[in-house]
């Protein structure tokens, strides 16, 4: 196996990622919940990393049933750094159960993907796992990768929306 400059600097990543995740949900001083979110965006994003970096190396073609852990991730993106932006401006911000409504379009995307990569054969996975890691995407993965962007970005308006105010 060789190892690029490329791949230890996603290395170093993914560890400062995951080190500052674990120091922030463990940390007990200051506001616990706005750690909890922000800890919990770092984690998300390391394993999404990892994820990449694990399907780019070759590592899901022996374990296919493995891959995909971190492809859903990023519907997480956005909302955490809202509720995030909301318990540092707010002191009194809590969760209620309709502010889980917001991470419903990452439990359905999920749970679809989920079923349909499981439900493939062992060489229907690796045939959709050797099109990603030659970049070959079919037309419904770009979409919703777009959507997701969209959504990302919407939140991240509305953060800055409450930031102005």
């Amino acid at each position: 196996m060789k190892i690029s400059l490329t791949d230890i600097l996603f290395i170093l990543i993914i560890f400062q990622l995951l080190f500052l995740s674990l120091y922030l949900l463990t940390q007990e001083k200051g506001k616990r919940i706005s750690n909890l979110l922000l800890g919990l965006f770092f984690l998300f994003i390391s394993i999404n990393l990892l994820d990449f970096f694990l399907l780019q190396e070759g590592f899901y073609i022996s374990n296919p049933q493995l891959a995909g852990m971190g492809s859903c991730l990023p519907l997480l993106f956005g909302p955490l750094i809202y509720f995030y932006t909301n318990s540092v401006i707010y002191k009194n911000f809590s969760f209620s159960l309709r502010n889980f409504l917001h991470f419903l379009p990452f439990l359905v995307l999920c749970a679809g993907t989920e079923y349909y990569y499981l439900g493939k054969s062992n060489s229907g996975q690796e045939k959709i796992l050797s099109d990603f890691r030659s970049h070959h995407f079919p037309l419904l993965i770009s979409i919703i990768s777009t959507l997701i962007f969209i959504q990302f970005l919407i939140y991240v308006i509305a953060s800055l929306i409450l930031v102005s105010r």
